[in-house]
């Protein structure tokens, strides 16, 4: 390992013959994640994303787990290292975090597995913490329709609360509310043609029961709603402009916000009163 810069490093995890070359190796890189320079951050994610693959929930590779989450946990920690990498890396790294929070038996089966599992918690919590909320709830959305079949809805959903936490008293609510809701108009314009809008059942006019991806979609909404409500309450006026550019369809699906996105145009104009 020696003074290998950290790019090379993670080329090298892979390719590691032993768990205990893979230990020092990722010793090494936990020691320099502090001087990851920006044009390295995504050899970096890349490597981690791959060996989290590799590694995680195979009973022959349970010795290289904990190091791993400890590169991943430092790597989540860094402002410096999300900030350069772009959106695919960040859906990787949050995806398998997402993953093997959902699907956490193998932790049972391995020495450590519960403080293991509470460390990835911790890595996902820094990483949703450590990037915009904006990229952080269209990312969760995005993979919680995308990857259903792997992720639960409700995971998350509680996860869309941890980001929209403190919302209400940031410095720079509008702008953040701005982009905040732009990501979820984004996502719901996606969403919309995946629910099935003509039945109050939820079911499609035909009875065709419910695909995965409408039940995932459907779950999906609560939080989305809560997200709405949130920011209503952080900037009013940001709100209301951008529930008037929703489509009929998009508003319908946010009738369950407090107060409704639907009426938010004709409140408006109740003044003080009309937005306790």
């Amino acid at each position: 390992v020696g003074q290998a810069p950290i790019h090379e490093l993670a080329r090298l995890l892979p390719q590691c013959g032993t768990s205990d070359d893979f230990s020092v190796a990722c010793q090494a890189m936990k020691q320099r994640m502090k001087q990851v320079k920006e044009a390295d951050a995504g050899a970096v994610a890349e490597a981690i994303v791959h060996a989290m693959r590799m590694y995680f929930g195979h009973d022959r590779c349970a010795e290289r787990c904990k190091p791993l989450v400890d590169v991943l946990d430092e790597f989540c920690a860094s402002k410096e290292c999300l900030r350069p990498l772009e959106q695919e890396l960040l859906r990787g790294l949050l995806r398998e975090q997402l993953r093997n929070l959902h699907d956490s038996a193998w932790t049972k089966n391995i020495e450590g597995g519960q403080q293991l599992l509470r460390a990835i918690n911790l890595s996902c919590v820094m990483l949703l913490n450590n990037i915009s909320r904006a990229s952080a709830a269209g990312l969760l959305l995005d993979l919680g329709a995308d990857e259903s079949e792997a992720i639960a809805s409700s995971l998350v959903v509680k996860c869309l609360r941890k980001v929209t936490k403190g919302l209400a008293t940031s410095s720079a609510a509008d702008a953040e509310v701005t982009a905040l809701l732009g990501a979820l108009g984004r996502w719901l314009r996606r969403a919309t043609p995946r629910l099935s809008l003509g039945s109050p059942s939820g079911r499609p006019q035909s009875g065709r029961p419910r695909s995965s991806m409408e039940v995932a979609v459907a779950a999906l909404l609560e939080g989305a709603r809560e997200v709405v409500d949130v920011a209503q309450l952080a900037s009013r006026s940001v709100a209301l402009a951008w529930a008037d550019q929703l489509r009929p369809e998009e508003r319908l699906l946010l009738q369950g916000c407090q107060p409704p996105v639907g009426a938010a145009a004709s409140n408006s104009s109740a003044g003080a009163d009309g937005c306790r």
